[in-house]
């Protein structure tokens, strides 16, 4: 399993209706088996009910059975959720999951089928296709990055809250996010929005073209969203060592009348201990200091343990390091010029 969890950011920005916390904790679960930047996405996953417990740190007795996990992944296939595709301007609905079945295994296993966008939402290269398909029909350019989880927001406590977290997540480089009320209160799934798969041309986010679609507002005014959600879902970030984002703190700006209109996050970003890993590990390619500093600015710590995890293979033989091309199985001749030319192009652009 992985500890950082990596997904769209069409996905962290989707709403899906009627989900559980528990089936939100299977979603991550499922997120845990994915290699994100993977060349070969797979249709299949197979989640263990062993490993939902020990991410839980919890036990058998105090959990759900498996026969209870094997209903609830099931069910994830009927809800359907929404996200607003900004390149074609309308709503998109979608379901992450298209089948369920029990591994004949007997080992207390789930074998999931992803759905057309589940895969979209959790592999690179689904989603770069998708997005490269209405960049050249539409002639849009717009550009949609990925949110990085640890795999310790399943640990957290509240659906609500993991969400708040996640949306906070797509904002760790700039520590800073603004947003709605509207927005906010729609994503967190305190707006319930219904026949919107019949509405296109539709900005999900905007008050004015998606009122007619609301069914419910739990929280009207601001004040009482502060008090019965919001500054207790802060306090509880900011108290959570498990969490890599604190400080967690926000403003208020109103509007027309007084009434709140947008709200500013503000926070800090806990540095992970791989950092220092990756950098020795670089450090053994015989990288410079200036060079590892330059990929590190230009590529998550994800996607170059990937790329050096499928290219390159160490083995040490009488006390001497040798380096195998692993596509291959060769020894590496010249290894700055195959880091330049095979695993890091990039640095072909540093002067």
């Amino acid at each position: 399993m992985r500890k950082q969890l990596i997904q769209s950011n069409i996905f962290t920005q989707s709403v899906i209706n009627n989900l559980s916390e528990f089936q939100k904790d299977i979603i991550y679960l499922i997120q845990s088996y994915i290699d994100y930047y993977s060349e070969n996405p797979e249709d299949d996953i197979t989640i263990k009910y062993t490993d939902y417990l020990k991410l839980k740190e919890t036990t058998k007795n105090d959990s759900y059975s498996f026969s209870e996990m094997y209903s609830f992944t099931e069910e994830i296939t009927k809800l359907r959720g929404v996200f607003y595709n900004k390149i074609v301007n309308e709503i998109v609905t979608f379901n992450i999951i298209d089948s369920v079945r029990i591994s004949p295994n007997g080992n207390e296993n789930i074998i999931i089928k992803l759905g057309y966008y589940g895969k979209i939402f959790f592999y690179q290269k689904n989603f770069s296709q998708y997005l490269e398909m209405y960049q050249k029909l539409f002639n849009n350019n717009s550009k949609i990055g990925y949110t990085k989880l640890t795999s310790n927001i399943i640990k957290v406590k509240g659906y609500k809250r993991k969400k708040l977290i996640e949306i906070l997540s797509q904002y760790k480089t700039t520590k800073y996010y603004k947003t709605s009320f509207f927005e906010l209160k729609i994503l967190l799934g305190y707006i319930t929005i219904t026949n919107i798969e019949k509405s296109t041309q539709k900005n999900l986010f905007l008050f004015e073209e998606i009122q007619q679609f609301i069914e419910s507002d739990s929280y009207k005014t601001f004040s009482h969203f502060n008090n019965s959600f919001l500054k207790g879902a802060v306090e509880y970030i900011n108290s959570n060592e498990k969490i890599d984002i604190y400080k967690l703190r926000y403003n208020t700006i109103k509007g027309y009348k007084q009434k709140v209109e947008f709200i500013e996050f503000y926070f800090e970003v806990e540095k992970s201990n791989s950092n220092l890993e990756l950098i020795k590990i670089l450090e053994q390619l015989k990288l410079s200091k200036n060079q590892i500093k330059y990929l590190m600015q230009i590529l998550e710590e994800e996607e170059i343990y990937h790329r050096i995890n499928t290219s390159i293979d160490v083995i040490t033989r009488n006390k001497s390091t040798i380096y195998i091309d692993i596509s291959t199985n060769l020894p590496i001749s010249n290894l700055g010029g195959f880091l330049y030319s095979n695993v890091f192009p990039e640095l072909n652009n540093k002067k």
